[in-house]
């Protein structure tokens, strides 16, 4: 759970990056640093799988994670990304209208990727449109991602990319321009991100780049091995080759130098005109020799590195040599780590929903725990009143010797009347309940009202039967819960009124398996009825019409814009308040206000040799016979 101490985890390809940071009085500080670099032979795929599995292992042997909050990051690169615009809209109903979006933004199936969404934080103008960014990733990059992580026994509380983190860094730690653009390139070991930050807005790219070209184009041109090339790279100024080297390694600067170009002539005919401040460098790839001075003649723009924190202060305590030697590779951990903290600017978490559900209810416990204590003890304080209170009724009814009385305790008698005051709040309640109940069954034929409408439809069909089903009481064990006898036995008195039609002769298939549906979902709130309903086979509309006097929609109308208050032909429970099995409290019976209730459910289902019409109607509840004790 996200807490006042949290680990930033960065899992690159070339060296494991972690910090852990603290927050107390709206100040973050850095608590420990940890930089592992990888020692490799080739670079391939599976050397450097085995580098950070060693990498963690160490790290997670050292240090104990289970006390703090942990935050990691994903490459940039693996996440899809999408930047829209939506109406205002009310920020309680954001979810349900990004969630819509999203469906229709990300390429993929919304089932097989996990995603998020920001939403840009600004002063809007009446009626302007908000500034959303979607982001997803695929299941199958992020599950196998997480059970990695969790044979070292490392549990995130925070998934998100490395664009976004290193956002975060640069939000709180640097002094950003409000107006003119900042164009960030974080060059990893196999990967670049470009960022540009204007104000609120920023924008993600993915540059076909990456360090170890670097290792490789050295390696090949001057024929030495991998971790060689690595050698020189890293000391460029200082090797006797430096030159020969430099005129290697040069077209790979004029590549990074043409892929920033195009991305800021992108940028620009997308937010119009933009002027750019600087350049800001990041990332271990960023220390190569010459490649900020190319950079700023090339660019004629300002380049800048990541030299230095401004906000987020060190322990004293703490050895900074680390820290000091690759300053540039640590505004992802950081950036990681201040939005485990909450105080990051995104808030964008790609964790599975079914992760951060479980970490919700691990978070409560506490609370639960805490309120239990507190009940306790109310309990026993108002247990402590009560035997006081009748202490002194007590004594009161000895002064009286009411005859009333004579033959009870003071305690049977507080406890008769409480009865009988508790019973008379209750009786209008309960006046109103029964009302609901006999309305119910002055509307008990309509389920047979409508199939006896849909006999023409059938009539001349030999497969298509119009049958009821026989009725039953609904049953009612003994070991259960007198609460979950009372809702088994409204479920069968209270219905929705539900109509679902499976055609099965309206496609051309063998085995009948296409199903045409059609459901009405209805509600009440206050007079008005609203009904949305799918396209169903044209074989039932026509009696369907004729029964509900052209209240239906027509078949080629769009369901989400059909929305018809037809009171008058749907018989509703006219009364404000009914005993309702509430859907959301499965073993309550409540009273609601409005009352959300329609009387009947009718299935028809159009199948081969099956019956036409299913319909509920109200089976009247068997009476128990009591049996006596004793003598008569």
């Amino acid at each position: 759970m996200a807490g006042k101490t949290c680990w930033g985890i960065d899992i690159g390809k070339y060296a494991l990056k972690a910090v852990q940071m603290s927050l107390s009085h709206g100040e973050v500080e850095i608590l420990d640093i940890v930089h592992i670099p990888y020692e490799l032979t080739t670079g391939k795929e599976d050397e450097v799988q085995n580098a950070i599995s060693e990498a963690l292992a160490y790290f997670t042997e050292e240090l104990n994670l289970r006390q703090d909050s942990v935050a990691v990051g994903l490459p940039g690169r693996v996440a899809f990304s999408r930047f829209i615009n939506l109406p205002p809209v009310d920020p309680k109903k954001m979810n349900d209208f990004v969630s819509y979006e999203a469906q229709q933004q990300i390429p993929f199936p919304i089932d097989e990727v996990v995603w998020s969404f920001h939403c840009l934080e600004k002063d809007y103008e009446p009626g302007e449109e908000m500034e959303v960014c979607i982001f997803a990733i695929k299941k199958e990059i992020v599950e196998p991602f997480l059970n990695e992580l969790s044979l070292y026994g490392i549990d995130p509380d925070t998934l998100t990319i490395g664009p976004l983190a290193l956002l975060n860094f640069l939000k709180y730690d640097m002094d950003l321009p409000e107006e003119e653009a900042v164009l960030v390139v974080d060059i990893g070991a196999d990967h670049t991100d470009l960022l540009v930050v204007q104000g609120e807005k920023f924008w993600i790219r993915n540059l076909p780049f990456a360090a170890k070209n670097f290792n490789t184009r050295i390696a090949k041109k001057l024929k030495v091995s991998y971790a060689d090339a690595e050698r020189l790279k890293c000391n460029i100024a200082k090797s006797k080759q430096g030159q020969k080297i430099l005129k290697v390694v040069q077209p790979l600067y004029k590549d990074l130098c043409d892929e920033i170009n195009r991305s800021m002539g992108f940028y620009k005919s997308q937010a119009g005109e933009v002027k750019f401040k600087k350049i800001i460098l990041s990332g271990s790839g960023s220390k190569i020799y010459g490649l900020k001075k190319f950079l700023q003649k090339e660019l004629r723009l300002e380049v800048q590195k990541i030299n230095r924190l401004n906000r987020v202060k060190i322990d004293l305590k703490l050895e900074t040599d680390t820290l000091r030697e690759n300053i540039e590779a640590f505004g992802v951990p950081i950036g990681l780590a201040l939005q485990g903290l909450k105080q990051g600017a995104t808030k964008v978490n790609l964790l599975p929903q079914e992760k951060l559900h479980a970490k919700e209810e691990v978070k409560k416990r506490p609370f639960l725990i805490g309120s239990c204590v507190v009940l306790f003890l109310m309990i026993a304080a108002m247990y402590t009143m009560k035997s006081a209170e009748l202490a002194k009724i007590k004594g009161i009814a000895e002064k009286l010797k009411d005859p009333r009385i004579d033959n009870m305790t003071p305690r049977a008698f507080v406890s008769k009347m409480n009865k009988l005051v508790a019973a008379e709040q209750n009786v209008y309640p309960i006046q109103v309940a029964l009302n609901g109940m006999l309305e119910i069954g002055r509307h008990r034929d309509f389920a047979l009202k409508v199939i006896k409408s849909l006999e023409p439809a059938t009539k001349d069909n030999d497969k298509l039967k119009v049958t009821v089903p026989k009725q039953a009481a609904p049953k009612r064990p003994k070991d259960r819960p007198v609460l979950r006898q009372i809702e088994n036995f409204y479920r069968g008195k209270l219905w929705i009124l539900n109509l679902e039609f499976e055609d099965r002769y309206s496609y051309d298939t063998q085995r009948g398996k296409f199903k045409v549906a059609l459901t009405t979902a209805a509600y009440l709130q206050g007079e008005m009825e609203e009904v949305v309903m799918n396209v169903i086979s044209p074989k039932l509309t026509t009696p369907l019409k004729q029964y509900f006097k052209d209240y239906l929609p027509d078949p080629k109308a769009e369901k989400d814009k059909f929305q018809e208050a037809f009171q008058t032909n749907i018989p509703a429970n006219p009364k404000r308040f009914a005993l309702f099995d509430s859907e959301e409290t499965k073993n309550e019976i409540d009273i609601f206000h409005p009352i959300p209730v329609f009387l009947y459910k009718l299935e028809l289902n159009l199948d081969r040799g099956g019956p036409v019409v299913e319909a509920e109607k109200p089976a009247p509840p068997k009476r128990r016979k009591r049996r006596r004790r004793g003598r008569r």
